[in-house]
């Protein structure tokens, strides 16, 4: 009997401390981060020929999901994959003025980190200062600014967006036009900068900013190129889970 049940005991065992030992190892070096903040557009390409700037200040989230990996064996410096799921929405006015498109977008999106640092901010602040103590003062300014910037903000995005495209009118001389909405699949490509400024003495949690900029694309109905082109103002908090 008790061999029996050695023998489905043992080996659930085993499995169930491969199975910690792995899930531990994936969890390691992963981040979770929100940012949110407000969001400045306006038309590109065709869209520009009809359309200009409507209201801006547009409220934007996202929430992200990602993993360092290091360029060597050791940790430190390395890149950052992750995952981003967002909205925002963008209001431009048609250039006569009697009606508006109001566009919701709900974006999917990889971002990368080429210059990812795994370190407590002292850490990193103490190389960014050994690396621009190596040039003449002034300049040593200057390449701690772009460091601290760099490391762990400077990224890269490419992704998809789902979006409903609504036209209206708010004149009341045409209070019967119709409202019609389309759907569009858009493509992004982006970049910008998320630097840290703040950190918790643990190193789990730190504040960062948001300084982005971006574009979002797609075909209209005569077969050509659409766009919006925005930029992103704001902040976020990002949780490092081990």
């Amino acid at each position: 009997m008790m061999k029996s049940t050695l023998k489905i005991f043992l080996p659930c065992f085993i499995a169930i401390v491969m199975a910690h030992g792995a899930y531990a190892q994936a969890l390691k070096n992963v981040s979770l981060k929100f940012n949110m903040g407000v969001s400045f557009s306006g038309p590109e390409d065709d869209l520009a020929l009809g359309y200009m700037k409507g209201k801006e200040n547009k409220f934007f989230t996202e929430a992200e999901i990602a993993k360092h990996l290091n360029y060597g064996k050791s940790d430190g410096l390395g890149l950052k994959l992750a995952l981003v799921l967002g909205k925002n929405s963008s209001n431009v006015l048609r250039n006569d003025g009697l009606t508006q498109l109001n566009v919701g977008i709900t974006s999917v999106k990889a971002r990368l980190y080429p210059l990812s640092f795994v370190a407590k901010e002292d850490d990193m602040m103490e190389g960014m200062g050994k690396i621009a103590s190596k040039f003449p003062i002034g300049i040593d300014i200057l390449v701690t600014g772009l460091l601290w910037g760099s490391f762990n903000g400077l990224h890269f995005d490419y992704g998809t967006g789902f979006s409903k495209i609504t036209e209206s009118t708010f004149d009341s001389d045409y209070y019967t036009f119709p409202e019609q909405s389309i759907k569009r699949n858009l493509t992004y490509f982006g970049w910008g900068f998320q630097p840290q400024f703040l950190q918790s003495s643990s190193g789990k949690w730190t504040a960062n900013a948001v300084l982005d900029f971006g574009k979002y694309k797609w075909t209209n109905n005569a077969g050509r190129t659409s766009s919006l082109k925005y930029a992103y103002a704001g902040f976020g908090v990002q949780y490092h889970i081990k």
